[in-house]
């Protein structure tokens, strides 16, 4: 016989429900959550800057060279840019030194390209005047034209003198003379000082023969 529920158990049912019939109803909703739970999730994907690959590079920044990837066009203009961060030096590192052109010179195309030779030729020598002279000795050197270059001066009186590497001259007469040495007023080239390329004259100046070019 089946035992019917009184009215107070059917209340107490409603309001307080059995075990079987809450799992029963958390089965029922648990497919739902689970399709959820194993739906992928959509990632979103970042938004790219299409022009990032044309920004330039940070040059002052060491990192950059070593996260970019750099041609070797783009490594040779950074490493150009970044010289000139480096400060000049205060002072010339050379005397002597060839002036170098700071800014970028038109060079005029009637410019002749070679020297003319013509002009370096022996018989030219004798017209040349003693700074001309001094010019293609000192610059000309191990060539043809320093050779001519000294034998014209020789014909004009100057004496190399191998001690202070330059030409020396005599004026007037000798105050004294020995099969060694003469001594006198003499007029010299100088080309090292700091006011170089001009004639200065030594008095009384030694000059002894065992230091002259023959």
């Amino acid at each position: 016989m089946m035992k019917t529920k009184s009215i107070a158990e059917s209340q107490l049912d409603e309001e307080y429900p059995a075990l079987s019939t809450v799992t029963a109803r958390r089965t029922q909703s648990t497919p739902y959550i689970n399709q959820i739970q194993q739906q992928p999730q959509q990632i979103t994907p970042e938004q790219t800057n299409p022009w990032k690959e044309f920004e330039p590079y940070n040059i002052n920044s060491p990192e950059s060279f070593i996260q970019a990837d750099l041609s070797p066009q783009d490594l040779g203009y950074a490493l150009t840019k970044t010289l000139g961060l480096i400060p000049d030096a205060p002072y010339d590192v050379a005397v002597n030194s060839k002036p170098t052109p700071t800014g970028k010179q038109q060079q005029n195309n009637g410019y002749p390209k070679m020297p003319y030779l013509k002009l370096l030729q022996p018989e030219f020598f004798k017209k040349y005047d003693n700074q001309t002279l001094f010019f293609i000795f000192f610059y000309f050197i191990k060539t043809s034209q320093q050779y001519f270059a000294g034998c014209e001066l020789k014909r004009r009186n100057w004496r190399f003198n191998t001690k202070y590497q330059t030409w020396f001259h005599r004026i007037g007469k000798p105050l004294e003379k020995t099969d060694q040495y003469e001594i006198g007023k003499f007029e010299y080239f100088d080309n090292e000082s700091a006011e170089s390329w001009c004639i200065r004259v030594r008095s009384p100046f030694k000059f002894e023969y065992q230091y002259m070019d023959e």
